[in-house]
């Protein structure tokens, strides 16, 4: 998958937290994963077209 690289402001307790936590290196793969749940979650087809492709159980 591509990458692009974006400026983002994020609450600093948070963001330390988070690196803590993730270290580092893992940050960007962290914030990346948390978007793309939130993005899943507030378009109701993406998450229609998930489940028709899910297998069932």
């Amino acid at each position: 998958m591509a990458t692009k690289r974006y400026a983002v402001t994020l609450p600093e307790g948070l963001a330390e937290e988070v690196r803590r936590k993730v270290g580092p290196r893992r940050f960007s793969e962290y914030v990346a994963g948390a978007l793309m749940r939130q993005w899943k979650q507030d378009r109701p087809e993406g998450v229609e077209a998930e489940q028709r492709e899910a297998p069932p159980g």
